[in-house]
């Protein structure tokens, strides 16, 4: 039987109001000012949120080493000591073993640069700038035409005068005849004046230039120190708490729905992250030994340094193999003589790479991480004009804990697809 109201049929339950245009570009609007305050912040803010981001990423890579020490009954606190204790030991290791090859390969780079410009011919013109920028040196004959010019007009000079006073009346002429006797007499090889004056000031602005490096030096190492102790800070907080800040994001969170998404993201960011790492380091030490092998065969200067900077380089996506290449390029170009030793290291490194990115990486990564290249890359991009190399290297980790938050969170799914395979 049909219901009936008194006055009539009832009436249909009013429709859900639909956003207008003008709503439509406020919402957009207001979207694109929340995402610009962020950037800028970020930004700006960079000194702050460089080393909580480095230490969040070392921490997804540590804890499942304290969850292992906690399961067989140690202390989450001396856990997380001995972790952090032995992570510092194995970085200071490293720095020991790579700090001679460093200075070594520091100090022959002008000269190994400059002998690669002279077989790349009229091409090695290309590689001033990098030679002035580590050297410090002028372009071949600019030296010689200053001290040309140099001693073109110091020799000139004296004659001129000469030719000046001479025409002088009274003392004056004599005084400058006997100055001009005396400056005769000096022994062939004797620097002038002017010369010793070039001489100082030429040394003195060496010594400056030396100093500023020095300086410019202190400050980096400074700087990068300050970063490494807050970011050992930080871990061992982070992982000394345990899950508290977890527990407290679920207690703040008022409905059981977002309770458990916000521990699905949490968990399976971590599980994404720490996974990428552990697999990254891995292959990527297997893949600097064989550079360094080969680097070593070859006859290659510091090859140690060559493997060490391919376990660094190619954790910044593309970028990173790029900057390898051209590094090899010019390494064999200044120590080989044939073109085909030259070549040898540049090939071996690409032959790894790409069997590592084509055949290793997908089978050791799995399903935990199917990220879109183009999207990796445009993040790789855009981190590193925010943070530089951290954020070149947290580059990864960030977008693929964006697309685990995108994929759980309904208004965000489309970005999730975005940037999934």
């Amino acid at each position: 039987m049909t219901e009936t109201h008194p006055e009539g049929p009832a009436p249909a339950p009013p429709a859900a109001a639909q956003p207008g245009p003008g709503e439509r570009a406020r919402t957009v609007a207001v979207v694109l000012i929340a995402v610009a305050i962020t950037f800028a912040g970020l930004y700006f803010g960079r000194a702050v949120f460089v080393p909580v981001a480095l230490s969040v990423a070392f921490t997804a890579l540590l804890r499942p080493v304290v969850r292992w020490m906690e399961r067989v009954k140690i202390p989450t606190w001396l856990g997380s000591t001995v972790v952090v204790l032995v992570a510092l030991a194995l970085l200071a290791g490293a720095v020991v073993a790579i700090a001679g090859p460093v200075q070594k390969w520091a100090g022959n780079a002008p000269q190994q640069l400059k002998e690669a410009q002279q077989k790349l011919g009229k091409f090695g013109q290309l590689l001033d700038p990098i030679t002035r920028a580590i050297g410090g040196t002028s372009s071949p004959g600019s030296g010689d035409a200053s001290a040309a010019k140099g001693g073109g007009g110091s020799a000139a000079s004296p004659t001129a005068s000469g030719g000046r006073t001479a025409a002088r009346p009274g003392g004056g002429s004599n005084a400058s005849a006997a100055q001009g006797g005396a400056r005769s007499n000096e022994p062939a090889g004797s620097t002038p004046s002017g010369g010793a004056a070039g001489a100082r000031s030429g040394g003195e602005s060496g010594g400056s230039g030396m100093s500023g490096m020095a300086g410019k030096a202190l400050v980096v190492t400074t700087g990068l120190l300050t970063t490494l102790l807050e970011v050992l800070l930080l871990v061992w907080f982070l992982l000394a708490s345990g899950d508290l800040f977890l527990r407290k994001l679920v207690h703040v969170l008022p409905l059981f729905s977002e309770k458990k998404r916000a521990l699905e993201v949490v968990h399976e960011t971590e599980s994404v992250v720490s996974h990428y790492m552990l697999v990254s380091l891995l292959m990527y030490v297997v893949q600097g030994a064989i550079v360094g092998l080969v680097a070593w065969a070859v006859g290659l200067p510091s090859p140690v340094l060559w493997g060490a900077l391919t376990v660094v380089l190619e954790f910044i996506p593309y970028l990173g193999g790029v900057l390898m290449m051209v590094l090899l390029t010019l390494a064999g170009l200044a120590t080989q003589h044939s073109v085909g030793m030259m070549l040898v290291t540049p090939g071996a490194y690409l032959a790894v790479s790409t069997i590592q990115n084509n055949l290793a990486s997908p089978f050791l990564y799995g399903n935990r991480l199917k990220l879109n290249p183009v999207a990796v890359l445009i993040g790789v991009m855009i981190w590193y004009a925010m943070w530089g190399i951290a954020g070149a290297f947290l580059a990864v980790p960030i977008v693929a804990t964006i697309k685990v938050m995108a994929d759980r969170i309904p208004g965000l799914m489309a970005i999730g697809e975005f940037l999934g395979e």
